[in-house]
């Protein structure tokens, strides 16, 4: 029988495609780690865990805003904080993928309705006050809740 050496570990995550886009990447390592009984006990936990990153998240943001860290770490407490909303749409059966879709379709129609909008009363979007913006916007939420 041969002796395996360290190097000839395998993890449960090497069979993962290496090619995956981010996002599905997440959502596949979060699957197997809970296939390996690495995981939460429950939603609670996992929410606990999401409210924990998004402190440290906005406690980055100030430093970088604060020129006291650079962008990298930032970046990285918001991927932190996308990993672990990953685990939350895994944890009540949302693929994340196509959570995001719907999502930025959604904002699409909205978006779409506030430049024709602008744009059908003879002006562009530099020329439109925020507060008008929002008021359009608010419209298109009406318009477009799905």
């Amino acid at each position: 029988m041969e002796k395996r050496d360290k190097t000839s570990f395998r993890s449960s995550l090497d069979s993962l495609p290496g090619r995956l886009p981010a996002l599905m990447r997440a959502f596949r390592v979060s699957e197997s780690a809970a296939g390996a009984n690495f995981d939460w006990d429950d939603i609670s936990g996992v929410v606990r865990k999401v409210e924990e990153e998004w402190v440290e998240f906005k406690s980055e943001l100030i430093n970088h805003q604060n020129k006291q860290t650079g962008k990298e770490e930032l970046s990285i407490e918001f991927g932190d904080l996308l990993f672990t909303l990953v685990n939350v749409a895994r944890f009540v059966a949302i693929h994340p993928e196509t959570a995001l879709a719907a999502s930025t379709r959604k904002f699409e129609k909205r978006f779409k309705f506030l430049e024709r909008v602008i744009t059908e009363s003879g002006r562009n979007m530099d020329s439109v006050s925020q507060g008008e913006k929002d008021a359009i916007w608010n419209k298109a939420k009406e318009a477009f809740s799905h």
